[in-house]
């Protein structure tokens, strides 16, 4: 009898703690990972040879007015093979230092149940790009690819705050794996309006509640690479978004707003028009490059051959405020023979005003 007691006792002690990392797990865990976990049934709703999707992939932008934003992303990805161990990483790009993470946490679901968790201080910084000379743009990132399991479910969240002059957004609902559910949306203050462009997809799904406008699109596939694709950004199905202030506000926000090509242009225009004028010697050199060219276009052809000569050298400071898009004065462009594509850009038209174009 005792016998039988103890093993009755044993066997639940042992399903007990068998089942226990998953209840455990719940608990823990954030309620949308929770409902991701989910998606990991959805691998039939794609190719047999699916080895990893997104569960999970989302972005709520909050815009507070006077170019303050708040941005919340979260991701979930589960692996059914650990050959695409290589997502199990978190990678937040800051542009410049406007920029700021509220908030970090990450966590590891293994198979057994067990929970890794992270957390903003597990963060390290890395540089955004080793190509471009001068750029305040970092990434702050948490590689755990080697953590990764055959079944385990990596997610992620943070919110980052910003100052920006710009007032468009976007959003791509797909991924180069399967991606179960996607959303984007946005937060805004009272009286202003958003506007959305759909690209690649007829499945995105709007709604709009007051002034919160939310894009949601599941089960997309996977955008494979092939030789020749073109790039990805132009497969995946994604959204771009403009916000249009208040009249009462407009005056407060930095940046025009862009509803047509022209507008981008009369922006782009504002932003140089200090910049391009000429010397001597940017004079002098417009005249030599136009000399014995009869039409406008062998003279055009000869100054952006020219200007094409210059090195190109990237210089990428306080994006966020519209630096992205402010050349230097086109004669230190001149006089260093160096510059990025604007720099380039206004010492062209230096040199055109020079020859009456």
């Amino acid at each position: 009898m005792r016998l039988h007691i103890f093993i009755l006792v044993f066997a639940s002690w042992i399903l007990f703690f068998n089942a226990s990392p998953d209840l455990d797990a719940k608990g823990k865990l954030a309620s949308w990972i929770n409902q991701a976990r989910d998606g990991r049934e959805a691998y039939d709703r794609f190719d047999d040879d699916t080895q990893a999707i997104v569960l999970h992939s989302s972005s709520h932008k909050i815009y507070k007015g006077r170019g303050q934003i708040e941005t919340r992303v979260r991701e979930a990805i589960h692996l059914k093979t650990r050959d695409f161990r290589e997502r199990f990483q978190a990678a937040i790009p800051l542009s410049n230092d406007s920029q700021r993470i509220v908030d970090f946490d990450a966590w590891i679901i293994y198979p057994s149940g067990k929970i890794e968790t992270f957390r903003k201080k597990d963060l390290v910084m890395v540089a955004a790009s080793q190509e471009t000379l001068f750029s305040e743009a970092q990434i702050m990132i948490l590689d755990r690819s080697y953590s990764a399991r055959d079944d385990a479910i990596f997610a992620y969240e943070y919110t980052l705050a910003e100052k920006s002059v710009f007032l468009q957004t976007g959003w791509s609902f797909q991924d180069s794996l399967p991606t179960v559910y996607s959303q984007f949306s946005v937060s805004l203050p009272k009286d202003w309006s958003a506007k959305s462009y759909e690209m690649n997809s007829p499945n995105i799904e709007s709604r709009a509640r007051g002034t919160t406008y939310t894009w949601t699109s599941q089960n997309l596939p996977g955008v494979k690479d092939e030789p020749s694709r073109p790039p990805a950004s132009q497969l995946y199905a994604s959204i771009g978004v403009t916000i249009e202030p208040s009249e009462k506000d407009l005056k407060y926000e930095k940046s025009g707003i862009f509803s047509s090509w022209n507008d981008v242009a009369v922006y782009g225009d504002y932003v140089q028009q200090d910049r391009v004028a000429a010397n001597e010697a940017i004079l002098a050199k417009a005249k030599e490059l136009v000399a014995g060219k009869n039409t406008q276009w062998e003279k055009v052809k000869a100054i952006c051959e020219y200007t094409q000569s210059l090195n190109y050298v990237a210089v990428e400071m306080d994006l966020n405020s519209g630096g992205g898009y402010k050349p230097h004065k086109a004669t230190q462009v001149f006089e260093r023979h160096y510059g990025d594509c604007k720099d380039m850009t206004v010492l062209t038209r230096s040199l055109l005003n020079c020859v009456g174009i």
